[in-house]
């Protein structure tokens, strides 16, 4: 019986002592220091993707960006999924739940990107009423400024073909805005659904994700959910969903005590994802890595300051003393010092991998090296302080996005970080995309704002210059003419319309030629009178003739200041013809500075021109083109937007650029030659090609 209880006694203390060692192990294991390699697999990378969420009686009706952005920075969807969210990089720790005990089970320490989200939450809902109201009135405005582009952009693509500059970029920027406008209608369809007496709630909504490499070298994502977030120290705890841990990964303890074992000055090495607080930061190219400094103050809840790059010692990145003992997350780095620095990995003494080179306190440039040249995506701030967020080849930025107070470029750099090649530039009104020098719009580019004013075409250092046409043998081509097509000085000469052909498209400005010029005379307009007494003699003979060779032909009428719109339209009408098929007809408008003062100025004239149009409008069933010089269009016209708005427009210009207005007509030149045609002939081109010119003639043609 004495041998039992001995042995019994004997047992007791062995399993207190066993128990004993076990806590002592427990507590010790806080302690153990981490290697170079349990370090870095100590890292985890989270990626966030945030929002808010519009609840009406519980259900979610709308998501919304960002609450704080203006309507036409902000993104809405009614799904979650196709949602554009903010995206944020954040570096965080493997971290057991108990000071003592092994017990992560997918937990990650990480940094807090919420901040301020629940305030603006709970703001917009002690005012929800107006809340909606606001934003159904934003994207009102934003849905009809939308359909205003979208009007512009359809116009010139039923204008133009493939074979046009920048027809194919216009295409996807207009396929853009009607997606933005459906997302838009969809938004308001959301809010307008909300009756009054529904329960409005708005809250934030995160979505976090675990992104690592496997074994095999393959990035994987694993879905998170977010615990809990620590208000004072701004660390956030999130779990897999899962609730597994790695294999890779080494869970460190996260116990507030363990800060003591550093002091201000001492040693220390941070593990990090470098980079990922970059909003630009390419996550699945991110590997963990590590770098030394030394701690410069301590803060509370085990969070700590060094004097390493903030890049290099992202926020929640796990920090080791100079054992190699896990004592906490970063909070940021510093900037220190006078001169040129390098901070970062390195290879045979050259910077590879991570790294930041510092001058005077500023950063030169943070991103990936390779053999001391930049190499991979990396951050640089040019000299007007406008940061560039881009990818590196052999020390030359090759692509990137540039964000400055004005507005954002994206596209292609010179070794000056100037804009140079093609870019888009984009800012609260306007949007630009086409090719770039030295930092200015140069050659051809596409632009639009936000009233939907186009312009297409070529520029040079920032100023718009026109649109060169490409002319091509699908083109609509035509002429005008008058008594000076048969009298040349003292002589007359006959037109020969069977023979008429254009031959020279005129040489007072270079054209874009493809293919030989040989094209044939699709339409005419001739001159029929002037003012109420001149009478071109041949248009009838030249009508006639015209017409038997299948050629479309119009009348025009010379304006004169001289005497009433009414008393014009009558004596136009009496000596005109008008057969069913015919082109509208025409009010050639060219008089003087001088002649429009002496009429009693501009008003006086636009009711003259208003008063021709509107007669020949009722005569003929038929709205009647208006015929405009460039000074015209100018100085004048817009004076008349009622004018502008309700007819169509056929320009005289001569230069190499076609007019920036919307036309129907464009007269090109008045030096063009016509086989058949003695002299100088005046050559025109139809806005559009054979199916848009067979589709304004069954519009606008005489009945």
């Amino acid at each position: 019986m004495e041998n039992d209880w001995n042995h019994k006694k004997i047992a007791v203390r062995l399993m207190v002592a066993l128990l004993f060692l076990v806590l002592i192990a427990l507590l010790a294991l806080p302690f153990i220091p981490s290697g170079e390699e349990g370090m870095k697999r100590s890292v985890a990378l989270v990626e966030y993707r945030g929002c808010y969420a519009l609840d009406v009686d519980g259900k979610t009706v709308l998501y919304i960006s960002d609450i704080q952005q203006s309507p036409d920075s902000a993104l809405f969807a009614t799904d979650h999924d196709s949602l554009a969210c903010t995206t944020v990089y954040l570096n965080g720790c493997w971290s057991h739940r108990f000071w003592f005990f092994p017990s992560c089970h997918g937990r990650i320490l990480t940094a807090s990107p919420e901040t301020g989200k629940n305030l603006m939450a709970a703001k917009a809902n002690r005012h929800t009423g107006n809340f909606v109201a606001y934003w159904q009135k934003a994207l009102a405005d934003k849905e009809k400024n939308l359909q205003t582009q979208i009007q512009e952009l359809n116009y010139y693509l039923d204008r133009n073909r493939v074979i046009d500059a920048g027809y194919n970029t216009i295409a996807s920027y207009a396929a853009l805005k009607i997606k933005e406008k459906e997302k838009v209608r969809q938004a308001l369809a959301a809010l307008g659904s909300i009756k009054k007496g529904q329960h409005i709630h708005i809250r934030p909504v995160n979505h976090y994700t675990l992104i690592y490499t496997d074994p095999q070298k393959k990035t994987k994502r694993m879905d998170c959910r977010l615990l809990y977030t620590d208000k004072e120290s701004g660390l956030s705890m999130v779990q897999t969903h899962d609730k597994e841990t790695p294999n890779w990964a080494k869970a460190q303890f996260f116990i507030p005590l363990k800060s003591g074992l550093c002091s201000v000055g001492d040693s220390v090495t941070v593990a990090a994802c470098f980079g990922t607080n970059d909003k630009g930061f390419i996550a699945e190219k991110a590997y963990p890595s590590r770098t030394g400094g030394r701690l410069t103050k301590t803060s509370t809840g085990g969070i700590l300051e060094s004097n390493i790059m903030e890049g290099l010692a992202p926020t929640a990145s796990p920090v080791f003393n100079k054992w190699g003992i896990f004592v906490g997350m970063s909070l940021k780095g510093s900037r220190n010092g006078k001169g040129t620095a390098y901070y970062g990995e390195r290879e045979n003494g050259k910077p590879t991998g991570y790294g930041i080179l510092v001058t005077n306190d500023s950063t030169a440039y943070a991103g990936q090296w390779e053999q001391g040249r930049r190499q991979g995506f990396g951050r640089v701030t040019d000299s007007s302080g406008r940061q560039i967020d881009g990818i590196w080849n052999a020390d030359t930025l090759v692509r990137g996005v540039r964000t400055g107070l004005s507005g954002t470029y994206k596209g292609e750099f010179n070794r000056f970080l100037m804009a140079a090649g093609h870019g888009i530039y984009t800012d609260k009104n306007h949007y630009y995309d086409g090719l770039w020098a030295n930092d200015k719009r140069n050659m051809f580019g596409f632009s639009i704002d936000s009233l939907g004013r186009m312009r297409v075409g070529e520029w040079k250092n920032d100023r718009y210059r026109g649109e060169r046409l490409l002319y091509t043998a699908q083109r609509v081509y035509g002429i005008d003419i008058s008594r000076y097509q048969h009298d040349i000085g003292r002589k007359h000469y006959p037109i020969h319309w069977n023979q008429v052909r254009i031959v020279q498209l005129g040489t007072i400005s270079k054209k874009r030629v493809q293919g030989a010029i040989g094209y044939p005379v699709s339409f005419c307009y001739i001159k029929s009178t002037e003012g109420t007494s001149v009478l071109n003699r041949y248009y009838t003979s030249d009508y006639e003739t015209a017409r038997k060779q299948g050629i479309r032909c119009g009348a025009y009428h010379f304006f004169s200041t001289k005497s009433s719109g009414a008393a014009q339209a009558k004596y136009f009408l009496k000596h005109s013809r008008f057969k069913s098929g015919d082109l509208p007809p025409v009010l050639d408008v060219e008089p003087s500075h001088s002649q429009i003062r002496r009429m009693g100025g501009s008003e006086a004239m636009f009711n003259s021109i208003r008063t021709w149009m509107a007669v020949v409008e009722k005569h003929t069933g038929t709205k009647p083109i208006l015929y405009i010089g460039q000074d015209f269009v100018n100085r004048y016209l817009p004076e008349a937007p009622d004018i502008k708005q309700n007819y169509q427009v056929w320009i005289a210009r001569y230069g190499e650029y076609k007019p920036d207005v919307k036309l129907a007509v464009w007269q090109l030149s008045p030096d063009g030659r016509v086989r058949g045609i003695r002299g100088d002939v005046d050559i025109n081109v139809f806005n559009g090609y054979r199916d848009d010119f067979e589709l304004f003639l069954e519009h606008h043609a005489i009945k």
